[in-house]
């Protein structure tokens, strides 16, 4: 999907992209029973980086560890896209299943973000006067997560 956006009165009525507009998005999912009562699955994202309008003048980057990398200047009369790297993890799950008598139980453990990859998510753009800044905020590191169902029947 491809969207663009026009205000007279920001970004200099250019026609620029929407700020969410990712043109590439892939993802994997799997699902294996091992059993009745082990279930295990996997989603796999890949997304391209999304693109944040820079209007005309100087601007300080910063990494995600805020920490100065480079200045860039935009001409005036001119939008530059600052394109963020692409966005890619790998989420796995397992869960158990214990059937009783009137009940059901499941517990289920989760790793988000397997390899611990420090994807950006956005880019946060700080206008100045006379200086701006471009300061990058990243994903979630990897995240353990466990879960206990019961269901009644």
């Amino acid at each position: 999907a491809k969207s663009r956006r026009q205000f007279d009165n920001k970004y200099e009525g250019y026609n620029i992209p929407y700020i969410f507009e990712r043109p590439h998005e892939f993802s994997i999912l799997g699902q294996w029973m091992k059993s009745r009562k082990i279930n295990l699955s996997f989603s796999w994202q890949w997304g391209s980086g999304v693109a944040t309008p820079l209007v005309p003048g100087k601007y300080e980057i910063y990494n995600r560890l805020d920490y100065f990398e480079e200045i860039i200047v935009v001409p005036p009369d001119e939008i530059e896209l600052l394109i963020l790297p692409a966005y890619h993890r790998l989420d796995v799950s397992a869960s158990f299943k214990m059937k009783k008598r009137r009940s059901e139980h499941v517990l289920k453990f989760s790793l988000l973000n397997v390899y611990d990859v420090e994807n950006i998510s956005f880019a946060k753009v700080e206008y100045n006067d006379d200086l701006n800044s471009i300061r990058f905020v990243g994903g979630l590191p990897i995240i353990p997560s466990l879960a206990y169902h019961i269901s009644f029947q």
